[in-house]
């Protein structure tokens, strides 16, 4: 199974984790290594392969499972160039391993190397029906009824897709999802249905997240010991549901990268009017400490608490008409922002921020 993408996809995870607790320390005795590793590899292996179009090539690559459209059918095979999913992986973590080390002020020598590879890696492709292709190669077609959904991991788990930074991928990546949809992508599996799920919230889709949710309720992959199954039915023991229900209840309700704040961004607000969430750590080490949403009385309350002093733009997922410190000493530290739906929150260190807000 020839898929290189596995080391840059762990290494995501690893790099993420700084993310969230910002050591500097566990950035450079860990983090760095294990980035520098991984484009080494890329660095030998986008060298295999003639360049087409002055731009690299991932051969061989493969999008898992999945096979491409081909012409004649006879060809068909999945060991095929350029997969978009290692295209991301790579793009993603090489343009880590460079904030790293510019964060860190180390290996200003290498940089431009790494940032040379990043020019030459093949662009995405939208291709004729306006989706996300699958391949960004020449004669190969997207097969949309596969439950595996690899070419959009830009957009899950990677923080690379946005509808502010890069609104025509994300457009596209929402028409690749809906493709799948209307292909009868559906409940043969319970990582199919997981994965959907959360690539539904970070497209801010909350009715397609709930759709998921009670797809997945309906059919039966649980166990009496609540252990998930992989397919509908008591057999295959597996954990993926079981370990992805978490996150997507977690990315129902929270999304962040370093700066921003985003608070119930795919919450299905008519099934879940009211709620609570403590102690969420979000990314660039600040702490949700509270969150409690009513929509009976059109209400949201938000601690927050930073480890740093840092001025951030916190995002809600639902409409509200106002947003102010519930203490009035701190009224200075909430301003409206230019997009609707946004504020910036100046957070003290080491302090909680109290929040009020109002549907």
């Amino acid at each position: 199974y020839p898929w290189t993408g596995g080391a840059g996809w762990l290494a995501y995870y690893v790099y993420d984790l700084y993310l969230f607790t910002q050591d500097r320390d566990y950035l450079l005795q860990h983090v760095v290594p294990v980035l520098k590793e991984v484009a080494a590899f890329y660095e030998d292996f986008l060298q295999k392969y003639p360049s087409h179009n002055g731009r690299v090539v991932f051969y061989p690559s493969i999008s898992p499972e999945n096979t491409p459209v081909m012409t004649p059918a006879s060809q068909s095979t999945n060991v095929v160039p350029n997969a978009t999913g290692e295209i991301s992986i790579c793009r993603e973590a090489v343009t880590h391993l460079i904030e790293a080390c510019n964060r860190l002020n180390i290996e200003q020598d290498s940089i431009p190397r790494w940032q040379a590879l990043l020019s030459r890696l093949p662009d995405y492709v939208i291709n004729a029906d306006g989706a996300l292709a699958e391949w960004a190669y020449p004669g190969l077609g997207d097969k949309y009824n596969h439950r595996h959904s690899s070419h959009l991991y830009a957009i899950y788990p990677s923080l690379e897709i946005s509808p502010e930074r890069t609104p025509d991928l994300f457009k596209a990546a929402r028409t690749a999802m809906e493709k799948r949809l209307e292909a009868g992508l559906g409940g043969d599996s319970a990582h199919g249905l997981m994965h959907i799920s959360l690539i539904a919230a970070r497209l801010k889709n909350a009715d397609l997240l709930w759709q998921m949710l009670t797809d997945f309720a309906g059919l039966p992959f649980l166990n009496t010991s609540f252990i998930t199954c992989h397919n509908p039915g008591p057999r295959i023991y597996n954990l993926d549901a079981t370990f992805s229900m978490p996150a997507v209840m977690m990315e129902m309700l929270l999304y962040s990268e370093p700066g921003l704040v985003e608070l119930l961004p795919a919450l299905p607000i008519k099934q879940f009017n009211r709620g609570t969430l403590s102690g969420a750590l979000a990314r660039g080490g600040i702490v949700v400490e509270q969150l409690h949403w009513n929509k009976t009385l059109n209400r949201v309350d938000v601690t927050l608490r930073s480890t740093q002093a840092q001025t951030i733009q916190l995002r809600f997922g639902i409409d509200l008409r106002f947003v102010n410190a519930a203490d009035p000493q701190d009224r200075s530290r909430v301003s409206s922002a230019k997009q609707r739906g946004t504020w910036h929150i100046d957070l003290p260190a080491n302090r909680a921020l109290r929040l009020e807000c109002r549907m």
